[in-house]
Parts: structure tokens; sequence; C-alpha cells
């Protein structure tokens, strides 16, 4: 089965794009706002932008996210602690 590469809803319709392994990475809306979406090498989400606004993602060795910056913020950071 192949991935969907456009949605009609109500007449209104969005388009999506996929890179060579599946992954999403584009969609645009029917007002024709554009996101795109890049992956790490672990297929995690690295960046995200919609509509023009940028976020990224750090993430510790096992993928959970720590920090997710948003613009020029970050809109939040988690702090692990490890016992023995």
């Amino acid at each position: 089965m192949g991935n969907l590469t456009s949605e009609t809803v109500n007449g209104r319709t969005a388009t999506y794009a996929y890179d060579v392994f599946g992954r999403r990475t584009n969609r645009t809306t029917p007002t024709g706002a554009i996101s795109t979406i890049t992956y790490d090498i672990a297929d995690n989400v690295a960046e995200l932008t919609i509509a023009g606004r940028r976020g990224s993602f750090e993430r510790d060795r096992a993928g959970k996210e720590l920090v997710r910056h948003v613009g020029a913020a970050v809109s939040g950071c988690f702090i692990l602690m490890s016992h023995p």
C-alpha cells in the first residue's frame, strides 16, 4: 500500500510528499500553507517548519525528546535523572 498523496474534505484538498523511505516530508494545506519535516539518522523528527515557523528537537541516545525549540525560544525542556 502506498502513502496518502492528497486528501479532500468538503471540497478542500491537502497534498503530501514523502522521501524515499516513506516518511512524510511535506504537507500543503488547501490555503497554500506548507509544512516540512526533516528527520535525523534514527528516523526521529529533527526539524518541523509550519507556515514559516521553525521547530527543532534535541534527543538523548534512546531518542527521547529532551528539548523542543520553537522559533528562537525553547518551549519545553526535560531534565532526566538516572539512579543507580
